[in-house]
Parts: structure tokens; C-alpha cells; sequence
């Protein structure tokens, strides 16, 4: 019973199962990893057998996408509604760069050893297999390959790398025209 009324801190509140089950192991074996996603929408849903109809755009995109993810993100912080442009374009980079990571890191390198691309990876456990073939399969396409080679002799052919950071140009000039009169 003293259990139950003993303080515990907000980090506590937060760690996952697999979080306080790893406090008693040695540095040795911690490994970071990711843990499953829960959806509490889905899994009563699912338990009961009900299957939902998922209606689609003029684009092939899942209506109400975009509203399930900023109602995720808003489950996870405090956003003001007028941020859900913003949030749902960062949300969009962040996808493509992962996406961009898993392809440079695990998939281009392995590209002659197929064996080695048909099993999931293990840190990214959240992804399903079905997903991870198909994404595999878009990405050693012969489509995806062309447009990867084309963008790629693109980038080395620019002469001078992108430095500025967003003041542009005009702004630079002004700086470094400063920068000389003092």
C-alpha cells in the first residue's frame, strides 16, 4: 500500500514499460529502442471485429489525414490551433527525411544483397513488414532509380553549396558590406 502513495516524478509518469523494466539492467545491456505505437482509436475497434471505411481525395490521400495527425501531435504537446499549417509541414519534412535515412543508410547500401533487405530492422520495430517490403520494393524500383540519378547529377553539378542560411542574397551582400567598412 505505501507503494501506491509514494511521490513519483513527471519522468517517471512518462517512461514507457520497456523504460522500467531495463532501470534494473547494467549499462551493458541497455539498448535504446522504440516501442510500439499504441492507438487507442484502433485497438477497440479492432477487438471487436468492426472494420471502418476509410474514404480517400481527389489525390488518393486519406481524408481526415491531416486532422489525425495534429490531433496526434496536440496529444503529445500544448499548440495553439492557429500552428496546424506549420506543424503539419513539419511533420512532412520530418517523414520524407526519415524516409531519406532509411534509404541512404540501410536500403542503397544493401542494393546487390536483396537477403538482406527482406527482414525489417530491428531498431525501427513500429514498422510492419508488409510496409518495409513495399517501401524496399518503391525503392529499388527502376522509376525511383532514375529519378534518384538524375537529381543526384543535378546536386554535383552546383558549383557553389546553398550557405546562407534564409537571409538570401541581398541580405548577404548587405553583410558583408558591412563587414568590410568596419
Amino acid at each position: 500500500m505505501d507503494d501506491l502513495n509514494e511521490e513519483v516524478d513527471i519522468g517517471e509518469l512518462n517512461a514507457t514499460v520497456e523504460e522500467i523494466d531495463t532501470r534494473n539492467e547494467t549499462p551493458k545491456e541497455l539498448k535504446r529502442r522504440q516501442g510500439p505505437t499504441i492507438m487507442f482509436d484502433v485497438t477497440p475497434i479492432r477487438s471487436l471485429g468492426d472494420k471502418k471505411v476509410v474514404r480517400y481525395n481527389e489525390d488518393g490521400a486519406p481524408i481526415e489525414l491531416k486532422d489525425k495527425i495534429f490531433t496526434t501531435v496536440e496529444a503529445a504537446f500544448v499548440i495553439d490551433p492557429r500552428s496546424r499549417k506549420n506543424v503539419l509541414q513539419t511533420a512532412c519534412i520530418s517523414f520524407r527525411q526519415f524516409k531519406n535515412w532509411l534509404t541512404t543508410k540501410y536500403i542503397m547500401p544493401h542494393e546487390d544483397e536483396p537477403q538482406l533487405l527482406q527482414v525489417s530492422l530491428e531498431k525501427y520495430s513500429f514498422i510492419e513488414q508488409n510496409h518495409w517490403e513495399e517501401f524496399v520494393r518503391s525503392r529499388l524500383s527502376e522509376t525511383f532509380q532514375e529519378k534518384r540519378q538524375l537529381q543526384q547529377d543535378r546536386r554535383s553539378k552546383n558549383e557553389y553549396n546553398h550557405r546562407i542560411s534564409r537571409k538570401g542574397y541581398v541580405n548577404l551582400k548587405e553583410k558583408m558590406v558591412r563587414c568590410l567598412d568596419v
